[in-house]
């Protein structure tokens, strides 16, 4: 028991650290375009996995693929061709396999989202490639934590509370920032305008009955919404910039690898 909740507070650790994910149902379930998260070989110039990394790797791309609920300990273990017993010496039951799988995924996408970002000149192109990242992380992950969140709400619930705290938090520090650096409006409201974009980007995300012209997707209209809200609270030297990233990063795809 001691040690399964040591590992619930480690992956609540990523979570706290992936400071940007779970708000797009929640952009703040996931904070801010769109993330192409590719299936991958191991890496032989790295480390050489072991047999539980590799376990790991292999059921979190079953599990994002099919569905938590769809995938089997069997299964994973027919998959890969283990016996029932190994999988048993070192995970507990599928609960404890998936911890392990959840804490693999976000470390991923934590190293992917700090890596995109970690070249941004400005408060604007780092706003712009977070809303690319989470939103593309969305169109793979969709899935995966709807599973989560239907099957084991125990391990999903806390930590997507605790994200939204996270991502607002966040988001109004990189609004002040923005305001430092001279490319937002010094006299805005802060939370209004955190709490007006939040519920602007989930209702678009979440409902069913959005009705759009035909040939335009939802990614369209996230964009258009972002890009005229970011116009909106921006000053002369915010809006050259604003447009500028969109124009630099409007084809970008970034790889994650779980």
């Amino acid at each position: 028991m001691q040690t399964r909740c040591n590992k619930v507070a480690h992956i609540a650790f990523f979570f706290q650290n992936y400071e940007n994910f779970f708000c797009f149902s929640s952009f703040l379930q996931y904070i801010c375009t769109r993330f192409m998260i590719m299936n991958h070989s191991v890496n032989t110039e790295k480390t050489v996995e072991t047999q539980q990394e590799y376990i790991v790797r292999q059921a979190t791309e079953m599990f994002v693929d099919q569905g938590v609920k769809a995938v089997r300990m069997d299964d994973i273990a027919h998959e890969l061709g283990v016996s029932k017993r190994t999988m048993y010496e070192m995970f507990a039951d599928k609960k404890d396999l998936l911890i392990a799988c959840l804490k693999r995924y976000f470390d991923r996408c934590n190293e992917a989202m700090h890596e995109s970002v970690s070249q941004a000149e400005n408060v604007v192109e780092e706003i712009i490639l977070i809303i690319r990242v989470a939103y593309q992380v969305s169109e793979r992950s969709r899935m995966f934590m709807q599973s989560v969140a239907k099957y084991y709400p125990d391990l999903y619930e806390p930590f997507k509370l605790r994200q939204a705290e996270i991502a607002s938090s966040k988001f109004r520090d990189m609004l002040r920032r923005g305001i430092a650096e001279g490319v937002f409006q010094p006299d805005m409201n802060i939370e209004f305008t955190e709490a007006v974009f939040s519920m602007t980007l989930n209702g678009v995300a979440s409902s069913t009955k959005v009705s759009l012209p035909q040939g335009v997707t939802i990614k369209d209209a996230m964009s258009y919404i972002i890009t005229n809200f970011f116009r909106g609270l921006s000053t002369t030297k915010g809006l050259k910039m604003v447009d500028e990233y969109r124009r630099k990063y409007q084809d970008l795809y970034i790889k994650i690898h779980i």
